[in-house]
């Protein structure tokens, strides 16, 4: 059966593990052609986004996000813990964060993810002090434990707020569980 724009997907839907149906153990029909409908749902992951701002300065420091797009697996938390995503289910994700600042200094932010409070896994943006002007932003593609959890750090050498707005977001998207 090939899920439409508009239908929601059943049990029937589903090939299912011994894990048993509604567990993550499930994974979708293919259709004749042996690929998925591109309108069946299946997004597993995080999108956290600010609503207010964080003061940017030239030592790195965690970005926290008081709101979110989605959140399909209670990865984040918009007021405990909010500069983090917390990984619930092992396996390979895409993970990124664009940072952006409410003033218009010619130089970049420096961006950082950060694995379990301690290991820089990407850096990216601008840099510290390049010519970018407002932001910066990084994406990597990484295999992460269940409860591992990452943040964003960001610096920029005129402090700066961030812009307090969806533009300064963090996401993290499940490729293939493990």
């Amino acid at each position: 059966m090939s899920i439409t724009n508009g239908q929601t997907a059943t049990a029937a839907d589903f090939i299912t593990s011994s894990a048993g149906a509604g567990s993550s153990g499930q994974v979708p029909k293919l259709n004749a052609s042996g690929k998925v409908d591109k309108t069946f749902p299946m997004r597993w992951g995080c999108r956290a986004k600010q609503t207010g701002t964080t003061s940017v300065t030239s030592t790195y420091g965690a970005i926290a996000f008081a709101g979110k797009d989605f959140d399909d697996d209670t990865m984040h938390d918009n007021v405990t813990n909010n500069s983090r995503i917390t990984i619930k289910t092992a396996g390979t994700y895409l993970v990124g964060a664009c940072i952006s600042t409410a003033t218009g200094a010619n130089e970049g932010v420096g961006v950082q993810l950060r694995l379990n409070g301690t290991t820089i896994i990407a850096y990216g943006g601008g840099g510290v002090s390049s010519s970018w002007i407002g932001g910066g932003a990084l994406t990597t593609v990484r295999v992460f434990a269940a409860n591992d959890y990452i943040e964003v750090l960001a610096a920029k050498n005129n402090a700066a707020n961030t812009s307090g707005d969806e533009a300064t977001n963090f996401w993290a998207i499940l490729l293939q569980s493990t």
